[in-house]
C-alpha cells in the first residue's frame, strides 16, 4: 500500500493546467499528470491490481478527495496531493480519538511537511487532514491547508476528474513533480498577474521570463517529467487559457 502511494507520487505530478486543459478537450499526456481525482485514480488502480478494495473519500469543505484503502478490515487514508509519505490508518486513530502528526514530502528535506490527523469530537466518523508547512520567513510551521472528511461519505464509484466542483476560483495553477529523492519542484502561474513563479529545491523565485529563459526553464521539466517539451508548452498555454475561459463563463452565470 505504502508503495503504490509512494509510486503514485513520485510518477504523477499534481498537475492544474493539465487539469483545466483536459476539461477544455484538449488532449494531455498522462506524464503530465493532473489533479486530486486524476492522482487518485491512478492511485486507485494501482491498489485494485494487487487485490486492495479501495474508496473514494470527498471533502465537503472544499474542492477534494482522497483515497480510502481498506486491509485486514481497517481503513487507511491516502493522499498523493498531500505528499503523505505513508497511509494514516483511520480505524485505528479513530477509535482512539487521538490527534497524530505524520511527515510528507516538500520542497526543502531540511523542513519535510506535516500532515495533522485530527478526529471530530461530534462524530467517530468525522475527522479533519491539515497541511502543515515550514516558513523560513516566520522560522515556524503553519497550517497551509485543512480538509474535512465523513467516512459515511466514501464511495466506491471512481470521481470524475472533470467534476465541476473541482474548478472553482483558483489563486494558482500549479505544476508539481518530484525532482530528487524527497524533494519536489513547483511551476506556477498567478491566475490574477499571469507571474510565473517557480520552486526549486527550496529556492523561491518569482520573475516574467524572457522567452529564451522561459523555453530553457522548459526543457529542464521536460526532461525531470521524460516528456517533449512539444507536449508539455501547450499543456500550460492551454491550461491557463482554459481557466480564464472557465472564471469567465461563471461571471456571466
Amino acid at each position: 500500500m505504502q508503495a503504490a502511494l509512494q509510486e503514485t507520487i513520485s510518477t504523477t505530478p499534481y498537475n492544474s493546467f493539465a487539469a483545466f486543459a483536459r476539461k477544455a478537450g484538449f488532449e494531455v499526456a498522462p506524464a503530465l499528470g493532473g489533479n486530486c481525482v486524476f492522482q487518485n485514480n491512478k492511485l486507485s488502480d494501482s491498489l485494485r491490481k494487487e487485490g486492495y478494495e479501495t474508496f473514494s473519500l470527498s471533502s465537503p469543505s472544499s474542492p477534494h478527495c482522497a483515497t480510502i484503502c481498506k486491509e485486514d478490515g481497517d481503513l487507511h487514508y491516502l493522499d498523493p496531493f498531500l505528499l503523505a509519505k505513508e497511509p494514516i490508518n483511520l480505524t485505528e486513530l479513530l477509535t482512539l480519538s487521538r490527534k497524530r502528526i505524520f511527515s510528507a514530502f516538500s520542497f526543502s528535506a531540511e523542513y519535510p511537511n506535516k500532515i495533522v490527523f485530527s478526529p471530530s469530537e461530534e462524530s467517530p466518523t468525522q475527522f479533519q487532514i491539515a497541511l502543515w508547512r515550514f516558513s523560513k520567513k516566520q522560522r515556524r510551521y503553519g497550517k497551509l491547508r485543512s480538509y474535512d472528511y465523513d467516512l459515511r461519505d466514501k464511495s466506491s464509484e471512481k470521481p470524475s476528474p472533470k467534476d465541476e466542483s473541482l474548478y472553482l476560483r483558483q489563486k494558482k495553477l500549479v505544476l508539481r513533480f518530484s525532482c530528487e529523492e524527497g524533494c519536489f519542484s513547483e511551476v506556477n502561474i498567478d491566475t490574477h498577474s499571469g507571474e510565473m513563479n517557480t520552486i526549486l529545491l527550496d529556492q523561491y523565485s518569482a520573475q516574467n521570463y524572457n522567452q529564451e529563459l522561459f523555453l530553457k526553464k522548459l526543457e529542464e521539466i521536460a526532461k525531470r517529467l521524460r516528456v517533449e517539451i512539444s507536449e508539455l508548452l501547450p499543456t500550460f498555454c492551454q491550461g491557463y487559457s482554459a481557466y480564464l475561459d472557465h472564471v469567465s463563463s461563471h461571471k456571466r452565470i
